[in-house]
């Protein structure tokens, strides 16, 4: 089975921590990545389908070492410069 990768942009707090565990429990085909800046802090909860991803929003392009496999980004922290979301569209994105 592939599984459907989805990126948690803050899933180590407490509102992506939940948002994780929801999606979870109730989608068996997700691959869920935790987007934190640190590195060796334990996931919030242990399953298979649950795998850590470093990632600094304050960087120029937080996504440059993302999977290019991504189907879906969930932001769950502030992005006060916008950093994520500029990064996030493409030049053949007719919503960007």
């Amino acid at each position: 089975m592939t599984l459907t990768k989805i990126l948690i942009v803050g899933g180590y707090g407490t509102v992506g921590s939940q948002i994780a565990k929801i999606l979870h429990d109730r989608h068996p085909t997700l691959e869920l990545l935790l987007g934190g800046r640190s590195t060796g802090k334990p996931l919030p909860f242990s399953f298979t389908r649950l795998k850590p991803f470093l990632l600094d929003i304050s960087k120029s392009d937080p996504l440059a070492h993302a999977p290019d496999d991504l189907t879906l980004i969930i932001s769950a922290v502030n992005d006060p410069d916008d950093k994520l979301l500029g990064c996030c569209g493409s030049p053949t994105d007719p919503f960007d």
